[in-house]
């Protein structure tokens, strides 16, 4: 079975110019269901300055949809609540 924890969405932006991770109308603090036996690194380009940035993505769902992979460091893992 794949293991499982609630993500607490605490920080807006991966880059250094804070372009937004995520959409802007997404509440801070809003959960999310992410699987910690599925992260990986990756390159993505950011959407603001353009700038390549290598960093770990986890997969992750909102409940609804499965959302597939986001930058790790937008999340708060609480390992202790399985989701």
């Amino acid at each position: 079975m794949l293991r499982s924890v609630k993500a607490k969405y605490v920080k807006y932006s991966v880059c250094e110019c804070g372009f937004p991770a995520l959409a802007v109308s997404t509440p801070m603090g809003k959960l999310y269901t992410a699987y910690p036996d599925q992260v990986g690194i990756f390159k993505m380009i950011c959407g603001g300055c353009r700038r390549s940035l290598t960093l770990k993505f986890i997969t992750v769902d909102d409940g609804q949809k499965p959302l597939g992979m986001l930058p790790l460091e937008i999340f708060e893992l609480d390992e202790g609540l399985a989701a």
